[in-house]
């Protein structure tokens, strides 16, 4: 998190002065907006923590932010603000569930007539068009003073996911693999689907200096494109219920 300047950078309206507390020299509007803070960083969940945060920011809203931090931190210990961070980088689209929205035309099968359905192209969902398949939460509503620190934990996130996606057959050996059960089959394409709108959204980021990292995001999301070309054939008999092959 950056400490330097006032909080000023999401331009939040002014909040009228109330009384201050003689001992600790804070607005006692200040005060209750941090205890809130500790409530819901004790409680590990992820909208009250972000909720919290904004509400406290606002009621310090012509605070440095140096300032701002330390009294943060001296109320709730040294790591509380990288909770914070860890939050917002968790925080979900209001609009979908995973990136996701399943396909109005072929319910959620990728199918219709034993065809690859036209408007899904056969994944069976389409990506959110708020979050454009991210699942995140939109990149503009996370505080100035913590997009960096946000940007480093979801590359965190899709890192962990890049190494799952290694342990995955490669799309030849998908092809031959026969059909799978239409539960895992959709279960491995939203996950993809939403890992490479993930990708795309890093690479795009003007967080992102590492131009080795945009050549490796690039090159993940070729693998992803050959295996959900080989999951999602043009034409294909519809799926057995009770198939039960793993990837």
């Amino acid at each position: 998190m950056c400490a330097h300047g006032p909080i000023t950078a999401d331009k939040s309206p002014r909040v009228e002065e109330q009384e201050t507390n003689e001992a600790s020299g804070l607005p006692r509007h200040f005060e209750e907006a941090l205890k809130e803070l500790g409530s819901a960083i004790a409680s590990k969940k992820v909208e009250p923590i972000c909720t919290s945060y904004m509400a406290l920011r606002r009621a310090g809203h012509a605070m440095p932010l140096h300032e701002f931090v330390s009294h943060i931190e001296s109320a709730h210990g040294p790591t509380a603000h990288a909770v914070v961070i860890s939050a917002f980088s968790h925080r979900k689209c209001f609009m979908c569930e995973d990136g996701g929205i399943v396909c109005q035309t072929c319910h959620g099968s990728g199918q219709v007539d034993r065809f690859m359905c036209p408007q899904c192209d056969g994944m069976g969902l389409r990506p959110c068009t708020f979050c454009l398949g991210t699942s995140w939460n939109d990149p503009n509503e996370v505080p100035g003073e913590l997009r960096k620190g946000v940007f480093r934990r979801q590359v965190a996130h899709v890192e962990k996911d890049a190494a799952r996606l290694s342990k995955l057959p490669d799309a030849s050996k998908l092809k031959s693999a026969g059909s799978f059960s239409p539960a895992k089959r959709g279960q491995v394409v939203s996950w993809l689907v939403r890992l490479r709108a993930r990708l795309n959204s890093l690479t795009g980021s003007p967080m992102d200096s590492e131009a080795n990292r945009v050549v490796r995001y690039e090159a993940l999301i070729r693998r992803i494109d050959g295996i959900l070309e080989a999951l999602v054939p043009a034409h294909a008999a519809p799926l057995d219920e009770d198939d039960e092959d793993e990837i």
